[in-house]
């Protein structure tokens, strides 16, 4: 029952934040943005302080994350690509309670990948979007 109950949060939090970085394709204010480390073109490294709850430091393409980056926020951690935004490519997102989620993301929701347990132990995959649990 804890197993099934675990396996619900982990699948909200990732609706959650697939929701709210679909919603991250609006520009980000100018002051949000700091710690600009360097410039390259468009294309520039910084911190974007309360992004979508939480805190993204990586590569930014006209105030918004494009490229590799980390967002912290108060479920957990998600490292990898971004593209206008939106988490888009491999990315690995970490919930604060040790699950993981390893793989392809699209348009902000796994696309396709494997759901950990704590334990390291392969509870659900998805392909193309779609969510199978481990029997």
């Amino acid at each position: 029952m804890k197993h099934k109950q675990s396996l619900r949060v982990i699948s909200l939090c990732l609706i959650l934040i697939g929701s709210a970085l679909v919603e991250a394709s609006q520009s980000v204010p100018a002051d949000k943005e700091e710690a600009i480390v360097g410039d390259t073109g468009e294309l520039y490294t910084g911190v974007l302080h309360d992004y979508k709850g939480g805190t993204y430091s990586g590569v930014l393409l006209d105030g918004k994350p494009h490229g590799q980056g980390t967002w912290r926020h108060p479920n957990g951690e998600y490292v990898g690509e971004w593209k206008n935004g939106i988490i888009h490519g491999q990315g690995i997102f970490t919930s604060y309670a040790g699950r993981k989620y390893i793989g392809q993301w699209k348009d902000g929701n796994p696309w396709h990948g494997n759901v950990y347990d704590e334990n390291g132990v392969v509870v659900a995959f998805y392909l193309e979007g779609v969510r199978t649990e481990n029997q």
